[in-house]
């Protein structure tokens, strides 16, 4: 016999019986030597037993087996360290305790230790699964799983865990210390969210208490770096903090827009923030920051998103090319916060502090600068974002009517809808845009082909669109659309709301198989061709009837979804009703895939199996909660307002820029003191045509001092004045050149208006600059504008007052159609 002993809690083995070979017994031997190695410098797992384990040869074992505390028995397989740690897990009550298939539902672990640290290992809605007496991932089924030594320690400490859920094992955790600091940096594909240090995963240094980040202790990272882990998922930080000090850099290395980095309590004190991955990936932090010093945020590599509330004594330094938006209007820190370079989005609100913008850099949006903010030559302040909001009387926002897009087939990459819409297909698409009497639908089919029938179309609402559609984790919103069936036959549908980017390899994209596994919301529709019957699927309780539909008709369906409890409801009607709520308050969750953790939804997508046409119309949101059906009311355009809760200087260079449009614009409301002394830039919505004297009211303070100068290609079309000293005003003072009546078109309305004002004193007609009473000088810049401005006919000149006969050619020129439309600003 060949034996190891221990300490008192430590497992220990020895090797009994005749071996084939010594070259066998010491490869178990060594093997075992390794693996209870592991396991004694994790934890107590002789908790229960004497913690000694007896190894065995038998010839009639065709692989390698073991019972609970039983003995491991070597057959065909040669015990190498996978193996064997394999078997010691059987050993321990893996696939051999009756208790561990009471904690498996539907084959997914509902053991609280486990789900905890497989959020950790591999993100946030990910399962612990079983496969008969085996489970996945990390249960060492196969050598091709250890691609590096974390996973054999990632597989000691969920044994350690399942242990505790089973109730046979320590009941304590293995760790004491409440601190912990990085003993090196990160290397690229580590991270120390999730590896085990201490040289137990390969040469990774870790944490100083060598032990994966966990609840009760304090982390800092002293001057080097830590990576949040690789992947897709939504990532939480274990420990109950995370400093990063001077020299230290927490570093974004995820992947995707809809995963969120949830740090409870992250501390800023002199370290370094910062998107090291690539400009699709969205780097979105939530949980709570505290700024200890001043601090650097860098948008190196793509654009930033913070969630977290933000407090602290001191402020931060935003660095890099791309844009970071704050969205917390909770934010109270005190410090400075310095636009540096690229953009900061202000959708909630800055801290207390003065907020500086240098040059070359954007400070833009339409929340609160809590001090007072500073534009610097060369800088510039944009209020909002792109272009106006357009708005419902209703409250909603339109997402898509699909009126835009040319009708046929969604190719695959591009589309007809320009890549807003992606087909879900298999080389052929069964997704197209659809006319039904001049009104645009997304219609889909399947191809009822046994598996693999699943066709349909999806989009990303959070990058498609000019502006963000989708749902926060912690938000609550609306979504509104229509739905139906346009042809008879057996149907089978799907559509909702997934956390999961598009993707044509995988889903939402991808999957022809069962898309249902990557929805979180999920309402399908499933009947014959008299009847159909609208469901909602609940996790835990399955899919629950809500309406019944008939062939072609309508139904207004309303997604009321709270993605902070993970709960959402649904409402319906039809033809121009509000919504009325159906059935009950239903779980996000996936059918037979993962739960889904702290993410943004992000995408949205219908699917249909069956091969009979289903047609998706007018997609809506609001946030919070909106029954209101949006198709009652027209849409009104909005501007957005900036707010600043103190004193405002635009120096001379900088640059103001704000959206125009048909009764609105975009605004700042300045608590104290505005002064202007830079450019203002004005973007007029595309089917906007100023009317002379028309005001807006671009800005209010405690008291102004104006030197704005207006710059770009309609800024001789206004003025700026001050009404009163707390009023900064801007008067239209020209329409087009030639467009007399000032209606938006250059046509020969207006040589009818020019004829009848021959002789009349300057400054008669509308949208005239010459300052010369009415006469040839104003036909010429008439007929200049007319030849060019949209397409109309040349007029050659014309001597004096026209004959009859030019008039009636005129005339002529009118019933057929020629006239310029002002050309869009």
């Amino acid at each position: 016999m060949l034996g190891v002993g221990g300490s008192v809690h430590a497992l220990s083995f020895g090797t009994f019986g005749s071996w084939d070979s010594d070259t066998r017994r010491n490869a178990a031997n060594n093997s075992m030597q390794a693996v209870v190695d592991r396991f004694n410098v994790y934890g107590d797992f002789n908790w229960g037993s004497d913690g000694y384990v007896d190894l065995y040869y038998n010839s009639g074992v065709p692989t390698a087996q073991a019972g609970y505390y039983g003995a491991i028995e070597y057959g065909g397989t040669w015990p190498n360290e996978r193996v064997t740690q394999h078997e010691l897990n059987h050993w321990l009550g893996s696939g051999t305790d009756g208790n561990w298939y009471n904690l498996f539902s539907n084959n997914v672990w509902t053991g609280t230790k486990v789900n905890a640290l497989m959020a950790q290992f591999d993100g946030q809605g990910t399962a612990f699964r079983q496969s008969g007496v085996h489970f996945y991932p990390y249960g060492l089924n196969y050598d091709s799983e250890v691609t590096d030594d974390s996973i054999y320690m990632r597989n000691v400490a969920l044994m350690y865990a399942m242990r505790q859920d089973m109730g046979n094992g320590n009941p304590n955790d293995p760790w004491s210390a409440t601190s912990a600091t990085l003993t090196g940096s990160d290397a690229v594909g580590t991270s120390a969210f999730n590896w085990f240090g201490g040289g137990y995963s390969g040469s990774y240094a870790g944490w100083s208490d060598r032990y994966f980040a966990h609840a009760g202790a304090d982390y800092s990272t002293g001057a080097y770096d830590i990576r949040t882990p690789r992947g897709a998922p939504s990532w939480e930080f274990a420990g109950d903090s995370l400093t990063i000090n001077t020299g230290g850099r927490l570093l974004y290395n995820s992947s995707g827009t809809s995963g969120i980095v949830t740090i409870d309590q992250l501390v800023l004190d002199g370290g370094t923030l910062r998107h090291d991955q690539t400009r699709a990936d969205l780097f979105q932090l939530a949980g709570h920051l505290t700024l200890a010093q001043t601090s650097t945020i860098e948008a190196a590599q793509g654009d930033m998103l913070i969630h977290s509330q933000i407090g602290g004594t001191s402020g931060f330094r935003k660095t890099g090319s791309f844009a970071l938006t704050l969205k917390s209007s909770a934010n109270n820190y005190t410090g400075t916060t310095i636009v540096a370079a690229g953009t900061i989005i202000v959708d909630g609100a800055t801290g207390y502090g003065l907020t500086t913008v240098n040059r070359g850099a954007t400070l833009a949006g339409s929340g609160i600068v809590r001090g007072d903010l500073t534009a610097v030559s060369d800088s510039t302040l944009r209020v909002g974002g792109s272009g106006l909001v357009e708005r419902y009387a209703s409250g909603q926002q339109l997402v898509d009517d699909f009126t835009a897009y040319a009708t046929g087939q969604l190719g695959s990459s591009p589309n007809s809808t320009g890549d807003v819409w992606s087909g879900v297909f298999d080389g052929t698409s069964y997704a197209t845009i659809v006319d039904n009497s001049g009104n645009q639908a997304l219609r889909v089919e399947g191809v009822n082909s046994g598996g693999d029938s699943w066709r349909g179309a999806v989009t990303e609402l959070n990058t498609d669109y000019t502006r963000d559609f989708s749902l926060a984790d912690g938000e609550t919103g609306t979504y509104f659309f229509r739905v139906r069936r346009n042809e008879s036959g057996d149907i089978d549908t799907i559509f909702g709301l997934t956390d999961l980017t598009v993707s044509t390899d995988s889903g939402p994209g991808g999957d022809i198989d069962s898309p249902w596994n990557e929805y979180a919301v999920l309402l399908s529709m499933v009947g014959n061709q008299s009847s159909s019957t609208l469901r909602a699927y609940s996790n835990g309780q399955g899919d629950v009837g809500l309406t019944t539909t008939t062939d072609s008709e309508w139904v207004n369906v309303w997604l009321e979804v709270d993605n902070d409890r993970k709960l959402y409801r649904v409402a319906t009607s039809t033809g121009d009703e509000d919504g009325t709520y159906r059935g009950g308050t239903y779980q996000f969750g996936r059918r037979t895939a993962g739960t889904v953790g702290d993410q943004s939804l992000v995408t949205f997508g219908i699917y249909e199996r069956l091969g009979v046409g289903v047609e998706l119309d007018d997609l809506f949101f609001a946030e919070g909660t909106n029954l209101s059906n949006p198709l009652n009311s027209s849409s009104v355009l909005s501007g957005e307002i900036l707010t600043i809760e103190g004193d405002l200087n635009l120096t001379a260079g900088a640059l103001l820029e704000l959206d125009l449009g048909n009764g609105a614009n975009d605004s700042l409301v300045v608590s104290g003191n505005a002064v202007l002394d830079g450019y203002l830039n004005l973007v007029l919505d595309a089917n906007y045509t100023p009317t002379l004297n028309e005001t807006f009211t671009l800005l209010t303070a405690s008291d102004i001092t104006n030197h704005l100068t207006l710059s770009g290609a309609v800024a001789d079309m206004f003025t700026l004045s001050q009404s009163t000293a707390t009023e900064l005003i801007l008067t239209a003072v020209s329409g087009m050149t030639g467009d007399f009546n000032n209606d938006g078109l250059v046509n020969l309305a207006d040589y009818t208006v020019w004829r009848d004002h021959l002789g009349s004193a300057a400054a008669t007609l509308l949208n005239d600059e010459s300052g010369e009473p009415i006469g040839m000088a104003q036909y010429e810049v008439w007929k200049a504008s007319f030849a060019t401005a949209g397409g109309g006919p040349r007029i050659d000149a014309v001597q004096g007052v026209p004959e009859p006969t030019s008039v009636m050619l005129l005339g002529l020129g009118v019933l057929l159609g020629f006239g310029c439309r002002k050309p869009q600003s």
